[in-house]
């Protein structure tokens, strides 16, 4: 079974974008994510060109053509490490309210998120973006 790197990422989805693995229709695969953050958690070191959203990828799937319709499933999502919420100054409904940054850290602790007042919630991962590939250059993502 192939395994695609989280490290294989790219933040715009164009037709130049090289393939980072090539699989039969029918063939699974581990795809590794990163989180919106690249794993970064403190805010001071978040530069806004950063928060592009990362994809992995792309993927190949060898015969299929413009057109076809392709079906993906997901066997598993495993969330690996902790989970962040960032508050910037300038975005989001409460905008003026929090004018300076701030991340809560939150661990992953048998499939509940842990608040840091000790509060859990069950973890319900999300696979992020899936798309195909455009024939035309996109900036989609950025």
């Amino acid at each position: 079974m192939q395994r695609v790197s989280r490290d294989d990422r790219i933040y715009v989805l164009a037709p130049h974008n090289k393939p980072v693995a090539s699989i039969d229709s029918g063939e699974e695969l581990i795809v590794e994510t990163w989180d919106a953050f690249e794993g970064v958690r403190d805010p001071a070191k978040l530069e806004e060109v950063a928060l592009r959203g990362p994809a992995t990828g792309p993927i190949y799937v060898i015969g299929a053509e413009p057109g076809d319709a392709l079906k993906v499933e997901f066997i598993s999502i495993t969330a690996v490490g902790d989970a962040v919420h960032m508050v910037r100054p300038g975005r989001g409904f409460l905008d003026t309210q929090f004018n300076q940054a701030h991340s809560t850290r939150m661990s992953i602790v048998d499939g509940q998120v842990v608040l840091p007042s000790g509060v859990r919630l069950p973890l319900q991962p999300s696979m992020g973006l899936v798309a195909t590939n455009p024939h035309v250059p996109a900036e989609h993502g950025q």
